[in-house]
């Protein structure tokens, strides 16, 4: 019975011993390893199996993309056994974070961290449907010339190729589809110019897409008037041809 008693104050012993100077661990971290769609202000959560020293532990982690490290402050929760990094600016979309702390982080006894842990989690993609700004001629407007360039400014970063499905004027005129040099701002020049008198209508749809695919939010519709004099003339004078007309030098 005595060695039954021994052998059970051996183990409480042990176990004091263990949890005094066993190595701590990461136990988990939010966002989970390979996580995907990230929210772009997400803050970063690591758990440990005990206790830690705040600075040193601070100082061997890191949060990194291929932009470089990114910088901002640490809360501590639990008895110092969760830490939260809370970035200073938000993630970037559609990236690969990486969240890294080194062996030589510690725990409140001294202890070093018994393996470095490394995880990586992917930032939302870009889920935002662009919109039209602004678009020239103004709608409805008149007296535009026929040398006229309809130009549309959209929001963001777009696909170029989409604009010949997206963009379209009528009554149909042959012309070149030009963007400026990052594709936010579309052209549509005549060949040979619009005709005078004409009204044109321009419609921006939504086969049109950014750079990341997403279609245009919505339909934008708009029209234009080449030319401002559209009154039809009038016969103010006329001479009748029945009678004689005599004409002398001082006519």
């Amino acid at each position: 019975m005595k060695k039954i008693i021994y052998l059970l104050l051996s183990l409480v012993v042990s176990l004091c011993c263990y949890d005094d100077y066993s190595m701590p661990c990461v136990l988990s971290s939010v966002p989970g390893s390979n996580e995907i769609s990230i929210d772009l202000h997400a803050q970063v959560t690591v758990t440990f199996s005990k206790s830690m020293d705040r600075v040193k532990t601070s100082n061997e982690f890191s949060l990194s993309s291929q932009s470089g490290e990114v910088s901002g402050n640490f809360l501590w929760s639990n008895n110092d056994s969760v830490m939260t990094f809370v970035p200073s600016e938000p993630f970037l979309r559609a990236t690969k974070y990486t969240i890294r702390i080194t062996e030589d982080a510690e725990d409140s006894k001294g202890n070093d961290l018994r393996d470095e842990f490394i995880s990586s989690f992917y930032t939302a993609g870009d889920d935002v449907k662009p919109y039209v700004e602004s678009f020239f001629p103004a709608a409805n407007s008149t007296g535009n010339t026929r040398e006229t360039v309809v130009t549309v400014v959209f929001s963001e970063q777009m696909d170029p190729g989409t604009i010949y499905d997206g963009l379209n004027v009528s009554p149909a005129a042959e012309g070149l589809y030009e963007w400026n040099s990052n594709f936010t701002v579309a052209t549509f020049r005549p060949l040979y110019g619009f005709s005078s008198g004409i009204t044109y209508s321009v419609s921006v749809n939504t086969s049109i897409k950014d750079a990341a695919g997403n279609s245009l939010g919505e339909d934008y519709n708009f029209s234009f008037t080449v030319g401002d004099d559209f009154i039809p003339p009038e016969l103010t004078a006329y001479q009748d041809n029945s009678a004689r007309l005599y004409l002398d030098e001082n006519f």
